[in-house]
């Protein structure tokens, strides 16, 4: 079986498992520990931040791209997170609900890629239109 076709069933398996809602399309799972990849790439830019970073992946995964979160690959992610404190958890799982169930308002016009201001602008991202800042990041589309 194709590899691509074999993850994305394990996904959907994991995402019905544990409830997790759709991206606006019933082939499309919400990665379960999304919430956790929001504080770990913008909870430094707070909801709205964070809120961008999810209407960022949720457009990577429409167009059929992996979710883009370096950050839940974190070998500190969960004490990171307990350190953030509950309030930033539940308002990442708000976030998550908003955007992939409710598919409310994209903030990010549409990007598909972002980066934070912290670090060297990326080279991938010469090729790409700018989109928006919010806080740290930058938006762009491919």
């Amino acid at each position: 079986m194709n590899k691509l076709i074999f993850s994305i069933l394990i996904l959907c398996g994991v995402a019905l498992a544990n409830g997790t809602g759709v991206c606006g399309d019933s082939t499309l799972p919400t990665p379960p520990d999304l919430w956790k990849g929001l504080i770990a790439e913008a909870t430094g830019d707070g909801y709205d931040g964070m809120y961008g970073v999810a209407c960022c992946v949720r457009n990577r995964l429409k167009k059929r791209m992996n979710h883009g979160l370096c950050g839940l690959k974190r070998k500190d992610l969960d004490e990171f997170i307990k350190k953030e404190g509950k309030k930033r958890e539940e308002q990442a799982k708000e976030i998550i609900k908003k955007v992939f169930e409710q598919e409310s308002k994209d903030t990010t016009k549409n990007a598909d890629h972002f980066e934070s201001i912290r670090y060297k602008r990326p080279s991938w991202s010469y090729s790409m239109q700018k989109t928006c800042q919010i806080g740290e990041h930058i938006f762009y589309k491919s």
